[in-house]
């Protein structure tokens, strides 16, 4: 199982296109345990540099 490296949507093995997004997807797509570690990253980077007045660092 594959997912989407811009959108994170699940996608088949053999995908060459996003079925959501449309986006090209390129030989090695990213596994979900490294989808879900690339999401988590750019949670924690958007909250520090966005201030979000929600979050409590």
């Amino acid at each position: 199982m594959a997912y989407c490296k811009i959108c994170g949507a699940v996608l088949d093995d053999a995908a060459v296109y996003c079925s959501k997004c449309g986006a090209k997807q390129e030989a090695s797509s990213y596994s979900g345990y490294e989808y879900q570690y690339q999401k988590k990253i750019m949670k924690t980077y958007i909250k520090k540099t966005m201030g979000c007045p929600l979050t409590k660092y």
